[in-house]
């Protein structure tokens, strides 16, 4: 009986130190990093199909982790021009994964494959205006 106690004891620790799943989760990141292209802008009512005569547009996309990213958004045309950029929590819901708005930026995106729509105000003649993306990635 004494052998067999040491024997239980062993076997006790090896069960308990069973490797645990190290899995971090969705890479949420990876999925939405990338560089896109707009196809389609919409501001002050009016719709300009990209890419326009003398334009500039880079939505560029990074991975901070695999449940943040940050953005940059250029765009430059018309005589209208507007930077955006900042650092987002990622939300999925289903297909598409969300940039979930923070305290200091009001932006929304949404990452469906390789489509991309982007929402948010900029200050356009003296006046806050919405501006929404849809674009594809490069």
């Amino acid at each position: 009986m004494k052998q067999f106690l040491p024997f239980l004891l062993l076997l006790n620790v090896l069960i308990s130190c069973k490797k645990k799943n190290s899995e971090p989760g969705p890479d949420f990141g990876s999925q939405v990093a990338g560089e896109y292209r707009a196809t389609l802008v919409e501001m002050e009512g009016f719709k300009t199909k990209m890419p326009a005569k003398d334009t500039i547009d880079r939505i560029s996309i990074k991975k901070i982790n695999n449940k943040k990213a940050s953005y940059n958004i250029e765009l430059d045309f018309s005589g209208f021009s507007t930077r955006e950029f900042g650092e987002a929590d990622l939300v999925i819901d289903g297909s598409p994964i969300y940039f979930h708005p923070t305290a200091t930026s009001d932006l929304y995106c949404k990452v469906d494959g390789d489509s991309i729509f982007i929402q948010y105000k900029s200050a356009v003649r003296g006046a806050l205006e919405t501006i929404k993306i849809t674009g594809v990635k490069k």
